[in-house]
């Protein structure tokens, strides 16, 4: 007597709205990239601008529903601003 096929369920969850708009992000980058009217640096500012400005615009909600933010721009983990002289 055969075995039937397992259906295993599988532990990723559904893409999100930000998965996707990576995906589809990362696509058009790598397109870019491959137009040579385009030049490397503007394609490569343009991630840089990019990518910033869509999660500050649009920031991923965490788990509990509120917004994954910066809890703190201080440089007190790296040294940085110390007084050296002590």
């Amino acid at each position: 007597m055969p075995v039937p096929a397992r259906r295993y369920h599988s532990e990723m969850p559904d893409l999100t709205p930000h998965a996707v708009a990576s995906l589809v992000f990362t696509i058009v980058v790598f397109a870019l990239y491959t137009i040579r009217r385009v030049p490397i640096v503007v394609t490569s500012l343009l991630v840089l601008v990019a990518l910033p400005l869509a999660f500050v615009a649009f920031p991923i909600a965490a788990a509990s529903g509120s917004s994954i933010r910066a809890t703190s721009t201080s440089t007190s983990g790296t040294g940085a601003g110390r007084d050296l002289r002590a």
